[in-house]
């Protein structure tokens, strides 16, 4: 008997480092999976697309850094083994972040995350940046909202911080969708989703995390500062050394009671009275 095996399309991207975290859902949704490696400086993403071309299409005009492109066949067999083999678990500031086909050990702090459906998965600076501001607040029986939750690693975070309630909210469906997913897979309780506009958001919180760009607080500086509880935090991150600056001109007269850095990251820490 002639054995036939199936083929699949498999395109690998050589990136820059820490451009799984700046993917937008639709590239997951493009595709079967997404295997991911660091390659000294870079990363490796290997992506096994629904229609090559399309994707290939959708990659050429997203402005992501990609330094090189190629397409391969592979056997359709070996497509899970792949992703399972380039992601493996890690740890920040004592929490582990694994795969679902990973065993957990008994008592230690985990947050179960799927890289073949969610963006955020805990490896860029920016996000291990907040991370560390979280943990070094008082943040137990607190209540948090997290802005632009993608993947809701910061809100799962948060809840194993011993905050009362987290609300993770994003302006994408495609992302409360994935974070969804996340809460299930790691079997969480008072962590709440929500699919609005900043300047929709009602209510006051004891901490606010913003891992978001510059343009985003340009345009909803406000918005975020109602959300806050007088006496609260504000902790954000996704600000590039190069906005530095006009970052911490747009906040005043607030100044950081915290600043970390990261390689070009930026994370900042605010009290806001």
């Amino acid at each position: 008997m002639i054995d036939i095996k199936k083929s699949i399309v498999c395109i690998e991207l050589l990136a820059e480092k820490g451009t799984e975290e700046l993917l937008p859902e639709r590239f997951y949704a493009l595709c079967n999976g997404v295997g991911i490696e660091e390659q000294n400086e870079k990363t490796l993403l290997r992506c096994y697309p629904h229609q090559p071309e399309a994707f290939l299409e959708f990659v050429r005009g997203s402005g992501l850094p990609v330094v090189i492109m190629s397409v391969t066949q592979k056997d359709e067999e070996d497509y899970g083994a792949l992703v399972k083999k380039y992601f493996k678990s890690f740890t920040i500031e004592g929490v582990a972040i694994l795969p679902p086909w990973e065993k957990i050990s008994a008592g230690k702090p985990h947050i179960v995350i799927d890289p073949g459906m969610a963006f955020g998965t805990g490896r860029h600076e920016s996000t291990k940046l907040m991370m560390k501001c979280v943990k070094g607040l008082p943040i137990t029986r607190k209540s948090v909202l997290d802005l632009g939750c993608g993947s809701a690693i910061l809100s799962l975070y948060a809840r194993l911080q011993d905050s009362t309630h987290v609300i993770g909210v994003d302006i994408d469906p495609d992302a409360v969708f994935s974070a969804a997913k996340t809460l299930k897979l790691n079997r969480t309780r008072n962590v709440y989703l929500a699919c609005a506009d900043l300047a929709l958001l009602r209510g006051t919180f004891d901490v606010v995390l913003a891992n978001l760009d510059i343009q985003t607080f340009q345009r909803s500086l406000r918005h975020i500062l109602q959300r806050i509880a007088p006496g609260g935090h504000l902790v954000v991150s996704g600000i590039e050394s190069t906005h530095k600056n006009a970052f911490l001109a747009l906040l005043k007269p607030l100044t950081p009671i915290v600043t970390r850095r990261m390689g070009s990251w930026y994370a900042f820490v605010f009290r806001v009275d």
